[in-house]
Parts: C-alpha cells; sequence; structure tokens
C-alpha cells in the first residue's frame, strides 16, 4: 500500500506546470540623463531569464512591504515619474500555477544634464577670439564631432561654431552660435526729401528719420550724421541737431557703429529740398446751434481737430476762429478729409470729402450737428514770459466754450499779492484783493477768448530766484456746467533771474507720477526777434517725443493768428503775416507763444522720459533753437509727517446738501472751504474719522477744501451741485 501511494505522488510531481518555482534574476540600475520618467517595463525580459512569460507575470513597487504583499503594484509601470534623484523599485515576479514569487530590487538614477553658459551670436570686424568656457569645448560639428578648437583660436570667417560638453554618466549638452566676421547690418537709405516752405531752397531735415532705414531696425547699432565725408569717417564733427538739420539739398553722411563688435561703416544719404506743390484743399465747419442745417446765421466751429489722408501720410490741422481750414503741399491722387470727434459726440455733414489731386479744391465745408444741449465751459493759464524780480510778467487767461450752448458767467484768477503787483489786463478785469474777475457775455460754442494779464514781480528780498508764483483760475457759467472738473486752472510758475527768450517749458515740470502721467502736458513755446529788422514770418517745427500719444495733440492758445500742420510727430505752426517788429524797436510786441497739450501713450512707465524742443525760424534766417524740457515718470514722494493727512477723502463727490470727510489716524484738524475766488465761505473742526459737513448754504459750483493738522495741509476740490 506505501508503494502504491509513493508512485501516486511521483506521478503527480511529473505533471506539466506543477508547482513552478518562480524565481526573480537580479537586473542592473537604470539611469538616465535629466530626464524623470522611466519605462520599468525593458527590465521584464531579464528579470523572467529562462522562465516562460505565460506562466508568470512581473510587476513593479515602490516599497518592500508592497512587493512582499503583491499589492499596490505601480499602475502605469510604462512611464513611472520618478520622485527624486534615486528611487529604489521592487521587483516581483510571480507563478501563475503554483501561487510562488520571488522579489529583487533595483534603482532608477537621474543624472543632472550638463551645464553650459553658452554663447551670443557675434558680429566682429576681420576677426574674432574665441574666449575661455567655464564648461565645455568648441567644435566645428555637431555633437563633438569635426575639430575642436581651443580657446584663443582666431576666427577670420563667417561660421557656425558648437560648444560641447560629455559627461562621465554619458550625459550631453550643446549650444550653438554664429560668428560673423566683416558684415554690418546697414542699408543705403532713400533720399530724405522735405518742402520749401521759405520758397529760399533751405529746408528743415529730421535726419533721425532714416536710422531705421539704414539699421534695418537692428538695436545695436549707433547713428551720427557728419557734413563731410571725412568727418564721418574720422568719427568728429557730428551734426549737433539731426532732429533739425537746416540744409540746402546735399549729401550727408551716416556713420554706422556697432555697439558689440565696433565695426562701422559710412552711408551717403542725399537730402532734397523739393518745390512744394499746389495742391490744396480748404473750406470751413459751421456749428447748426438750430438743428435746421447750417446757414449764413450759424456760428463758426473753432479749434475742431480735421484730418487730411492721402497716400502715406495723413496731416492734421485745426479751424482758426473763423471755423476756416486749410491743407498744403498734399500728395498726388486721392486724399479723404474727415472731421475729429472731440469731447462732445456730434453728427458731421458730410462724413467726408473726397478730393483728387493735383488742383486746388475750396468750399470743401462741413457742418456740425448736437442732438443734446450742453453747458460746458474750460479755463486755462498760460505764462508767456519768464518771472524775474523786479521785471513785468505777462500771463494769458484762456477760457473756451466746450459745449454747445452760447454761455456767459465770470473767469477769476487768484494771484500771489505779495509777490505779484496787477500792472492792467486786456480786456479789463476788475481787482478785489488778490483775485481779478471778469464778466464774459455771449462766448460761443467752440470759441476761445484770451485775456492778457501784465504783473510786476516785486524785487528781492521778498521775491527771489526760485521761489514759486501759485495761480488759481477759476470759470463759472451762468447755468449748470456739466463739465465741472475743468472749471479750473492750478498753475505754479517759478522764479528765475534770467531766460533765453526763445525757450519751450512744461507746465508740469521736471517729474509726473503714473497717475498724472494718464492726464495732459501743457507747453509752451516761447519765440523773440532778436533782430534788426521787422520778422514778416516765423515758423515751428516740434518734433513730438515717441512716448506721447500723437493723436491727442491739441493746440490751446497763441500770441498771433496761426495755421498748424501735424504729420505724424512732425508739428509746424505757421505765423504768417506776423510782422514781428525787432525787441530793439518794442520790445514787448517782440515776443509770440504757442501752447499747446497732449497726453502720454497709456503705457509709459515708471523711469521713462519725455523730451521736447522745438527749433524757431525768422523769415528766411537760420533756425533758433530751444532748449530741451525732459519730463520723467517717477512714483510719487511723500513726506511722512505729511502722509496720513494727504489720504483723507471727501465723498460723496460731486455733493449737495451733505459731504462726508474721511480721516485716518488724525485726532483734530481743521477744514476751510473757500470759493473760486479765495474767499473762505466755511471753517470747520473735524475731530471724528467720519465727519458731515452741511453745505445746504452753498451755491452750486466748484469749491475747494483745505484740510490742515500739526503744520501740514492737503487742498482737494469739491463740486456742489
Amino acid at each position: 500500500m506505501k508503494l502504491k501511494l509513493f508512485f501516486l505522488f511521483l506521478l503527480c510531481m511529473m505533471k506539466p506546470g506543477s508547482y513552478a518555482q518562480a524565481v526573480v534574476n537580479p537586473v542592473p540600475d537604470l539611469e538616465q540623463c535629466g530626464n524623470d520618467v522611466f519605462d520599468l517595463t525593458v527590465q521584464v525580459p531579464q528579470l523572467l531569464g529562462s522562465q516562460d512569460p505565460d506562466e508568470f507575470t512581473v510587476d513593479f513597487y515602490t516599497t518592500e512591504a508592497s512587493a512582499v504583499a503583491g499589492t499596490p503594484a505601480i499602475a502605469n509601470p510604462q512611464a513611472f515619474v520618478a520622485p527624486g534623484e534615486e528611487t529604489v523599485i521592487y521587483a516581483r515576479v510571480s507563478s501563475l500555477a503554483g501561487g510562488t514569487w520571488d522579489i529583487t530590487m533595483f534603482s532608477l538614477i537621474i543624472n543632472p544634464l550638463p551645464f553650459l553658459n553658452g554663447a551670443d551670436n557675434v558680429v566682429a570686424c576681420d576677426s574674432y577670439i574665441l574666449p575661455p568656457l567655464s564648461t565645455g569645448n568648441y567644435y566645428t560639428g555637431s555633437m563633438g564631432t569635426g575639430t575642436m578648437l581651443p580657446a584663443g583660436t582666431v576666427i577670420t570667417t563667417t561660421q557656425l561654431i558648437y560648444i560641447f560638453i560629455q559627461t562621465a554618466q554619458m550625459c550631453t549638452a550643446e549650444e550653438s552660435f554664429t560668428i560673423e566676421i566683416g558684415i554690418l547690418p546697414v542699408n543705403n537709405p532713400t533720399p530724405l526729401v522735405v518742402c520749401d516752405y521759405a520758397s529760399n531752397g533751405i529746408g528743415i531735415f529730421n535726419l533721425g528719420l532714416k536710422n531705421n532705414e539704414i539699421t534695418g531696425g537692428y538695436s545695436g547699432t549707433f547713428i551720427t550724421y557728419h557734413a563731410t565725408e571725412e568727418d564721418a569717417l574720422a568719427g568728429v564733427n557730428p551734426i549737433g541737431n539731426f532732429n533739425a538739420y537746416f540744409s540746402p539739398s546735399a549729401i550727408v553722411y551716416a556713420r554706422a557703429v556697432s555697439s558689440g563688435s565696433g565695426c562701422q561703416a559710412v552711408i551717403p544719404l542725399t537730402l532734397t529740398v523739393a518745390q512744394c506743390n499746389n495742391n490744396t484743399v480748404s473750406g470751413k465747419i459751421t456749428f447748426d446751434q438750430d438743428n435746421n442745417g447750417c446757414t449764413a446765421t450759424d456760428f463758426p466751429a473753432e479749434n475742431i481737430s480735421i484730418f487730411c489722408a492721402g497716400g502715406s501720410t495723413t496731416i492734421q490741422t485745426f479751424t482758426d476762429a473763423e471755423g476756416n481750414y486749410s491743407f498744403n503741399n498734399l500728395p498726388a491722387g486721392t486724399n479723404v478729409v474727415t472731421v475729429s470727434q472731440n469731447n462732445i459726440t456730434f453728427s458731421v455733414t458730410p462724413s467726408a470729402h473726397i478730393v483728387n489731386m493735383p488742383g486746388m479744391e475750396v468750399s470743401k465745408n462741413f457742418c456740425l450737428s448736437v442732438p443734446n444741449s450742453t453747458t460746458d465751459v474750460a479755463v486755462s493759464l498760460i505764462p508767456v514770459s519768464q518771472a524775474r524780480p523786479g521785471f513785468p510778467a505777462t500771463y494769458s487767461l484762456v477760457y473756451r466754450n466746450a459745449g454747445t450752448t452760447v454761455a456767459s458767467g465770470t473767469v477769476t484768477l487768484a494771484f500771489p499779492d505779495d509777490k505779484l503787483v496787477f500792472n492792467n489786463s486786456a480786456p479789463a478785469m476788475v481787482q478785489s484783493g488778490n483775485t481779478l474777475s471778469f464778466n464774459y457775455e455771449n462766448l460761443l460754442p467752440f470759441q476761445r477768448r484770451v485775456i492778457s494779464i501784465t504783473f510786476t514781480v516785486v524785487t528781492p528780498p521778498v521775491a527771489q530766484s526760485g521761489d514759486i508764483l501759485v495761480f488759481t483760475a477759476a470759470m463759472t457759467p451762468i447755468d449748470i456746467d456739466s463739465n465741472a472738473a475743468n472749471n479750473t486752472d492750478m498753475v505754479q510758475h517759478t522764479l528765475v533771474n534770467s531766460y533765453d527768450p526763445n525757450d519751450i517749458s512744461v507746465r508740469e515740470g521736471e517729474s509726473i507720477t503714473p497717475d498724472q502721467a494718464q492726464g495732459f502736458l501743457h507747453y509752451v513755446i516761447r519765440f523773440q526777434n532778436l533782430g534788426t529788422a521787422e520778422a514778416i514770418k516765423v515758423r515751428i517745427e516740434n518734433y513730438l517725443d515717441d512716448k506721447l500719444d500723437w493723436i491727442t495733440f491739441r493746440p490751446l492758445a497763441s500770441s498771433h493768428s496761426y495755421r498748424v500742420a501735424r504729420r505724424g510727430n512732425e508739428v509746424m505752426f505757421f505765423f504768417d503775416n506776423i510782422n514781428l517788429p525787432p525787441s530793439s524797436v518794442n520790445e514787448p510786441a517782440s515776443q509770440g507763444y504757442i501752447s499747446y497739450r497732449i497726453k502720454p501713450k497709456a503705457d509709459v512707465e515708471v523711469g521713462d522720459v519725455i523730451e521736447n524742443n522745438a527749433a524757431v525760424f525768422f523769415d528766411f534766417n537760420a533756425p533758433v533753437f530751444t532748449n530741451t524740457v525732459a519730463t520723467t515718470v517717477e512714483e510719487a514722494l511723500f513726506v511722512t509727517d505729511n502722509s496720513r493727512l494727504a489720504q483723507f477723502h471727501v465723498y460723496p463727490n460731486p455733493a449737495s446738501g451733505l459731504f462726508t470727510v474721511s480721516l485716518q489716524e488724525i485726532s483734530e484738524a481743521v477744514a476751510t472751504i473757500t470759493d473760486v475766488t479765495g474767499k473762505t465761505v466755511q471753517k470747520l473742526v473735524l475731530t471724528d474719522a467720519q465727519s458731515s459737513v452741511d453745505i445746504s448754504a452753498l451755491t452750486h459750483g466748484l469749491y475747494f477744501i483745505n484740510v490742515a493738522s500739526e503744520g501740514f495741509s492737503v487742498t482737494k476740490k469739491i463740486i456742489v451741485k
């Protein structure tokens, strides 16, 4: 019986696949360069060895305990993401028939990629010496092929160079760069052509307009301009006023120098003063106040922006006091004349005039109408001359009707009577203390009027150079104004000792904050005839900075009648038949000015500098160049002791009946409310964080609230409606 059982046991053991023992074979570690995704299944053939994959399975685990338990296995072993530079993986080979298994382990190793400093493309003159490398070597072929070039090798031809490195773990890195020898990327520019406005064969050229054409937009090239080829080759005597170069037709020479390699090239530039053509278009813009079509009884629309687009040129001008406009020297072909909208949305009839040149087109008139009447007046003060202790100082008080109804009311100017003595004004204003006032009547829509005011600055020590004169101009209509924000203008004017009578100034000064950069910059260009004879014509050429939004350009006022044309960033003011006397004959009448406003671009940033200058031409004489003014966008700087006070708020604004003054961390403050004439209308002590102020007794209009505490004060506007 025992013998039968023994043979039965042997028979069972001899059945195919029965009780096969799983065996795992050792495998090497897996190593990769800079890649943390591993395919673990590449280890399967070596783990199984000669074992049949149909009878055995291979699974992978992140811990030994999981491998022993057989769960949980790595779900996606074909794309396993290693969590660190070295990870231990456990492999389990299991028998499908007998339930036996075996375990081994191996490591996943991520070797770092080698680091290369790399190199930028090089433009060199004649030759270039390969500099030392901190890692890797130079090669003429990719992946360490070709010839290895040691540092110090002199490269004399344009070629592609590779930098290659390989570590002991066989990890590699490669970068390449181009060495360009003896080539400076410059182009021959097309001629620069200007119109002979003075009919004397002399033109004013903005040579800088050719920079991009010469360099092809390559930022690494510096351009200077020279009157002779010899000067250009030697790099001496560059043309100083290259953006307003006064010259007949001629050839000048551009010297291009690479800021990287020092390579240079000299390129001729042809300047051509061309005969101005007689292609003109003119017309009149009328405001249809009664909305029944423009007739002879309707008003001219003054200072309306109008454009003429023809070919690749777009010119902007503005209507004069009679609503007239004109465009001169237009290109041949089709030109389209359109009226630009301003702060008032109006209907324009016709929507455009299409004129074909050459020719002279007249009576290309427009009619403006608005659906709803609007009352809106605005005022601004313009320093016409510099203010010097002991000398007269002249200002223009400009008030205008920005609405669509005829306006009447009062315009005032509060001035520092401790430093200024009022002499006279035209028309005459009434003085009461430190305030001048004038009652205006029948100010037509779009119309501007100017009051010329002369003071005498008192002598030192009361008034000294560097003192600041503070003015507040205000304007109130009889009817309620729809936009009281432009009813006042606060101006600070600095006293000086001496000055150049042909100059440019910016009212906002040397710096503005990012918030102020959202508003307008106000420029004044002054000129004076210092010659010995009367100037029949005066022309001012002004190039607007690239950081200014040219489309927001708008003239404000001038000393004499003028016409203006803007092409891109080039603005020209023409004072025809000005008959400006020399200063030796009539010093006050020898002076003139033009003022305008313009906004910075919306994308200006802290650190941006906006520059401006101008060239003044008296008849056919060489230009007189003004100074250059610069305005930098800067973060606001606050006085520490006053910083809390500067954060007080007034709301609602505009207000009626009551408004609230909100103070932060101020225990007590004195609030003074004044009207536009400077008269105090209310004064109270504030002791709460939130204080209500009763203004029911005040008439509608603009007021100022001054809050003072601990020796500091801050003033804000409040509109009572």
